[in-house]
């Protein structure tokens, strides 16, 4: 190596290091300043405590969804706590950018680690979304290195992550069938390849109709997967949802022309990346199926690009942009744009992408209250903070047996290690169903219903009715109708419940009467 190729690979090592620690540090710093949620790190760390010290085992990870990595999970939390969940999770998103540095570049890697929806899976709470990065980067990485056993390994082990998935196993399956067919004459391996694509598409699918149609069901009560409310207007069941696709396969464009948010969302995954995949588009091909989800849902969970359903799409537009460049360095080279200037160009881009949306020091949004979440309030514990976190501890009891609901924004330490951890107002004006479990949890038994003993509210963090927030701009709801909600909710709490602790609009109240 010469000593100017030593001294960028060191530069770009230390740009790599500098912006994976931020992103892991932040994270955590998250957490210690109270900035977590219910949804979702507070609802997994509560499903972890029952998974190893409640009647109900295994069957947890299949309780509305298909997640057999939750077992080793809930074992981590019990040893680390959040701290460890979230440094494995961010440990897991940035990891993947040393192997895309070796395999594809410094473009890629940086690009990488400036891609939004990467801050967004990172900082927003704990999702096991997370696991897709790596493991579609090992795929990817593994077919390029033409090392089968470990594309089929990663590829397999997606499906394990969460049941939608395992479709993206098929489609990966599907990627290797086109590889297959593309590299024939030219690849000493284009049979295996073939059958490896053909193994995976099969697999992938087998093990969503088990998860979707038997196992969810059988712990849940409840189908699972593409069954849910944003999908039913296509068809009743997955069968009646895939026909309806086969006959109108223009569906999700039409879906898409129709909903501004859907747009947005393509935007951002594409955009952010200035729209370079798009060069290579069969890299894309495991793309399809969280894709397709964002653009069929009538659900904007699924197509807002701040959420973790982002995770499916990150190590595919990452490996589609490095693909792209050559293209890139071509279509600049056809036009006329020397190659210096293009390489600004494309690094202002990536920039500007992270500017404008990522929850980084670099970003705009960082250093405003303009949004609560984005902040740099949200990672620094105050004075107030400090007393919250001291008034948990004293006022809310540690007994398991004691059920709390708690506005989304306030999640810490002892809230979720009890049998019922609510999110307001569930639980407070009506009993709420707890799951429960038959001996040895392998299967659901009738739910228990349980009201909210204590409940924990801040009215100086942003409002929430169980996931449904108002827009929180500028420390203020911005939505009227949402703050009536809101305000109505707490009134009516108040009545039902004595108040324990007060304290610059943070509360802790305790049920009155035992209904």
């Amino acid at each position: 190596m010469s000593g100017s190729a030593e001294v960028t690979d060191r530069r770009v090592g230390a740009l790599l290091w500098g912006l994976a620690a931020t992103l892991v540090g932040m994270s955590l710093l998250k957490y210690q300043a109270l900035s977590s949620n219910w949804f979702d790190l507070g609802l997994f760390e509560n499903v972890f405590h029952a998974y190893v010290g409640q009647e109900g085992g295994a069957g947890h990870a299949f309780f509305g969804h298909a997640q057999p990595f939750m077992g080793a999970y809930a074992y981590l939390y019990r040893w680390t706590g959040p701290l460890g969940l979230l440094a494995l999770q961010g440990l897991a998103l940035t990891a993947p950018a040393w192997l895309v540095w070796r395999q594809y570049g410094a473009w890629p890697a940086v690009a990488l680690l400036l891609y939004y929806p990467l801050w967004a899976n990172a900082l927003f709470d704990f999702h096991f979304d997370h696991l897709a990065v790596p493991l579609l980067a090992g795929f990817y990485v593994a077919f390029e290195r033409r090392s089968m056993a470990w594309a089929m390994a990663c590829a397999l082990l997606l499906a394990g992550v969460k049941e939608p998935f395992a479709l993206q196993t098929t489609a990966c399956g599907l990627f290797l069938l086109w590889q297959a067919w593309r590299l024939r004459g030219a690849d000493a391996l284009p049979r295996r390849w073939a059958a490896a694509g053909l193994v995976l598409a099969c697999a992938g699918v087998a093990w969503f109709y088990v998860a979707t149609q038997w196992l969810i069901p059988r712990f849940t009560g409840t189908s699972g997967g593409l069954d849910a409310d944003a999908f039913t207007w296509l068809g009743h069941g997955i069968g009646g949802m895939l026909r309806n696709l086969l006959w109108h396969p223009w569906l999700p464009v039409t879906e898409a022309l129709a909903t501004p948010g859907k747009l947005l969302y393509l935007f951002v995954c594409f955009g952010m990346l200035a729209f370079v995949p798009l060069l290579s588009p069969a890299w894309l091909i495991p793309v399809l199926p969280p894709l397709l989800i964002a653009m069929l849902a009538r659900s904007e969970n699924y197509y807002s690009y701040g959420n973790h359903y982002t995770a499916g799409l990150i190590a595919p537009a990452i490996v589609a942009f490095a693909h792209g460049m050559p293209a890139f360095w071509r279509l600049c080279g056809r036009v006329g744009v020397p190659r210096q200037a293009a390489a600004l160009a494309l690094g202002a881009a990536l920039l500007a992408g992270h500017v404008l949306l990522a929850p980084s020091p670099l970003g705009r949004l960082f250093w405003s209250d303009k949004v609560w979440s984005y902040s740099w309030r949200a990672y620094w514990p105050d004075e107030r903070t400090r007393r919250i976190q001291v008034a948990l501890e004293r006022w809310v009891p540690r007994d398991e047996s004691v059920s709390v609901a708690t506005q989304n924004t306030v999640n810490w330490g002892h809230l979720p290690l009890r049998e019922a951890y609510f999110a307001f107002p569930d639980g407070v004006f009506s009993a709420k169903a707890v799951p429960a479990w038959t001996s040895g949890g392998i299967a659901g038994a009738p739910p228990r219903a349980r009201h909210a003993d204590y409940v924990v509210l801040d009215e100086r963090r942003p409002w929430f009715l169980l996931d449904q927030g108002c827009l929180w701009l500028h420390a203020r709801c911005s939505d009227e109708a949402a703050a009536t909600r809101y305000r109505n909710a707490v009134e009516e709490t108040r009545r039902l419940y004595s108040v324990v602790y007060e304290d610059d609009g943070f509360s802790i109240l305790r049920r009155r009467n035992n209904p």
